[in-house]
């Protein structure tokens, strides 16, 4: 059986992740999506999720559905998740979940970002519609190293801070070093926007950084 989403399947971003092996981590999926807990193992493409280690409270994954106000989350002993569905992978020093509703995550309070029409000119400067345009997104990516921006992705998922490495359709994300106007970017912080987080934003303070499969990339955006 072929599955579609297969053409997001990435080596490099599967051996990146191998490296987080019995870390906690946020994973993003493809459909909006969430899933935390600690990641296993990686075997044939398949990622293995046990509950997160070290986390008072934690006895669980916890998986969060993309319409987050209107159905609970479910609470699981193990996931089994396809790798190719996976947008982007965050691991860093979880004290709590960053999925538990009402609990003190260390998140700020800023609204969701609303762009100008520049800026969302810039975020839309190109589709992933084939893979010669996908690979040209990647191209513009790597010249932005060092950079403050956010990177959008397929679910609706917005990764902002600052892009430590760009390559081999492997992106990874750290904390910014500066804060924008619309709070889009938060100085130290990692900034994620989502469908599957509550208020559609979490902001991870800290030596959290973000993987991201580039092969789910839409756009780059710039505050």
């Amino acid at each position: 059986m072929v599955v579609g989403s297969h053409q997001f399947c990435n080596r490099d971003f599967c051996r990146a992740m191998k490296d987080l092996r019995g870390f906690n981590v946020l994973v993003l999926l493809i459909d909006g999506s969430a899933v935390f807990g600690r990641l296993e193992a990686i075997d044939d493409w398949v990622v293995y999720i046990l509950p997160a280690a070290g986390i008072s409270g934690v006895v669980t994954v916890r998986y969060r559905p993309p319409n987050v106000a209107f159905v609970p989350d479910i609470l699981l002993t193990e996931m089994l998740v396809d790798l190719c569905d996976i947008v982007a992978v965050v691991e860093g020093p979880y004290l709590v979940s960053p999925l538990s509703k009402g609990d003190a995550v260390p998140a700020g309070t800023a609204a969701t970002p609303v762009l100008t029409p520049k800026q969302a000119a810039k975020a839309n400067m190109a589709n992933m519609t084939n893979t010669r345009q996908q690979q040209t997104l990647v191209d513009i990516l790597e010249d932005f190293e060092a950079q403050n921006l956010g990177i959008l992705l397929l679910g609706g998922w917005v990764i902002a801070g600052q892009v430590g490495e760009a390559c081999d359709c492997v992106a990874v994300v750290g904390p910014a070093t500066v804060t924008s106007v619309s709070p889009f970017l938060v100085l130290g912080a990692l900034n994620i926007f989502g469908p599957a987080l509550n208020g559609g934003l979490l902001t991870l303070f800290g030596t959290f950084r973000a993987l991201v499969n580039l092969k789910t990339m839409m756009g780059t955006m710039f505050p």
